[in-house]
């Protein structure tokens, strides 16, 4: 396994060759440690899969850098909320559920939708813009277990299961990402994380 510490021009090449090449890597976002692939590779997905023991019926995110993203890969049809999301909380912990387009079925488990994730960490948006395309990732643990917060476990399970570990530090709250989905304006409150439905209720009101 290889680490790196900084993001530069040589270690954006090398995230991209492991990438493009079934890689695995782990990361930190503003929440908790990620772990993921590039989004259309499927044998890399199929690795994520099996290293996490995830039913491949439960779907994973994908790592996006840009509000453009959206439009590439969802049929947007949500705009009015969008606007007032992407405003208040974009990037941030606040990852959107989509009918998607562009992604393929074994990221979302066959599912017609795709849940967006724009992290406010800086670095993840320099790999993702030099990469040009998503990262399918899901939070750094095995399923059933508890998500890792120690930085040791993480360095163990990275050891273990990833072909790079980024050891940037992004000051981790260990809270997962709060989870909405919209579909015509409307919105379902999926999972609570940093970001409180209350909070996002009243600000769509407003």
């Amino acid at each position: 396994m290889i680490t790196i510490t900084e993001i530069n021009k040589n270690n954006l090449e090398l995230v991209k060759s492991i990438l493009d090449n079934s890689g695995i890597i782990v990361f930190p976002t503003e929440t908790v440690w990620g772990i993921g692939c590039r989004f259309d590779n499927k044998e890399a997905v199929a690795r994520l899969y099996d290293i996490k023991g995830r039913d491949t019926s439960n779907p994973l995110q994908i790592q996006v850098s840009s509000l453009n993203d959206f439009e590439k890969y969802s049929l947007d049809n949500n705009q009015a909320i969008l606007q007032k999301l992407f405003n208040k909380y974009l990037p941030g912990p606040l990852s959107i559920v989509l009918n998607k387009k562009n992604v393929p079925d074994y990221v979302t488990s066959n599912l017609n939708t795709v849940a967006f994730r724009y992290s406010s960490c800086s670095y993840l948006k320099s790999i993702i813009d030099f990469i040009n395309y998503p990262i399918a990732s899901t939070s750094c643990n095995l399923s059933g277990h508890p998500i890792i917060t120690e930085k040791s476990e993480i360095v163990d399970f990275a050891e273990k299961y990833a072909d790079l570990l980024i050891d940037i530090d992004f000051g981790n709250q260990n809270v997962s990402s709060t989870i909405i989905e919209l579909k015509n304006n409307d919105i379902r409150y999926l999972r609570e994380g940093v970001i409180s439905f209350e909070e996002i209720k009243k600000s769509i009101e407003e």
